[in-house]
């Protein structure tokens, strides 16, 4: 049945559940290098494997977007997610696993990307905020992932369990985008192949391509890593490390609400730089901190200074 209200909520639940299977792997790389015998530095290609799916999934999304119904492909790329997170339990060697890591999040990002886009073209009247809204549902599971999965692992629960529930929270959003529908949607312009090479042509389109990519990495490295630093460096529970993960994130929330309010007084580059140097230095502190507590308020200023950083990027692009 067409309802714009329950659509957007069907979208927003497939966005919740992509950042909830993606930030979850942050704390479940150890349980994940026991169960395959491998060392930990070795299970953090699972992070290369998935941003690689989804790299190559959204680039031929992109390719084909105006001959394909995005409703459609969203809920078949759920459907697939969960499928793909439900045989990553059964997977025999690590080598399999990131098969089927790197198609998850082929299906899983392509997923995310329709559903913050659909979401925000489904509600024009107020664009704005449901841009940030759907930047504050992936933060909001981003929390859920790490806590529910460190909780879990902290009972002594197998990994496998937090990937069959997530794969389950799938099948729910892929059911509701099923009940839900609504009106018909513009086409998306398909990227074109001949334009690929004017397109990196432009000079600022490099530099802003280059930014995004030095920040996702540093981004990814900061709430996919410290999990497992501060169990390996302080022998403190997985709860309690899950918890740095969500601390980070809740962080990131915050300081969106609050660059977006800067946004009004300040240029937008200027936020860049002012945020991308504080994010810096704040970092490199952490590197070389020895305490505990240190490293825990390091990570809220992190959290705050890395906040800003994608979305402020995104719209000083557009410009």
């Amino acid at each position: 049945m067409k309802n714009k209200l329950g659509f957007t909520i069907a979208s927003l639940s497939s966005l919740l559940t992509f950042a909830i299977g993606l930030t979850m792997l942050s704390t479940l790389l150890m349980p994940i290098s026991n169960s395959f015998n491998i060392p930990i530095d070795r299970s953090g290609i699972l992070f290369t494997a998935n941003f690689l799916g989804f790299i190559i999934f959204n680039i031929i999304f992109s390719i084909f977007a105006s001959r394909v119904d995005m409703r459609k492909t969203l809920i078949i790329s759920m459907a697939l997610y969960s499928i793909f997170l439900y045989l990553s339990t059964k997977a025999q060697s690590f080598n399999t696993l990131l098969i089927y890591t790197m198609l998850a999040g082929g299906v899983g990002g392509l997923a995310e990307s329709i559903s913050s886009t659909m979401v925000v073209e489904i509600n024009k009247s107020r664009e704005g905020f449901y841009f940030n809204f759907t930047q504050a549902f992936f933060g909001l599971g981003a929390i859920i992932g790490p806590l529910l999965s460190g909780y879990l692992d902290g009972l002594s629960y197998s990994w496998k369990l937090m990937f069959e529930i997530t794969a389950a929270l799938g099948i729910v959003s892929m059911v509701l985008l099923c009940i839900f529908d609504t009106d018909s949607m513009e086409k998306r312009e398909s990227l074109k192949l001949k334009d690929i090479g004017k397109i990196f042509s432009i000079r600022e389109f490099n530099l802003m391509i280059i930014a995004m990519m030095l920040y996702v990495g540093a981004e990814t490295g900061v709430w996919g890593w410290i999990s497992t630093l501060l169990k390996l460096q302080f022998k403190i529970t997985p709860l309690k490390s899950s918890l740095s993960v969500a601390v980070f994130w809740s962080f990131m929330i915050i300081g969106r609400i609050i660059t977006a309010k800067l946004s009004d007084n300040i240029s937008l580059r200027k936020i860049i730089l002012l945020l991308s140097v504080l994010g810096t230095v704040f970092t490199l502190m952490s590197a070389f901190s020895k305490s505990e507590i240190a490293i825990w308020v390091l990570l809220c200023l992190i959290g705050l200074s890395y906040s800003g950083i994608w979305p402020t990027i995104v719209a000083y692009s557009g410009k």
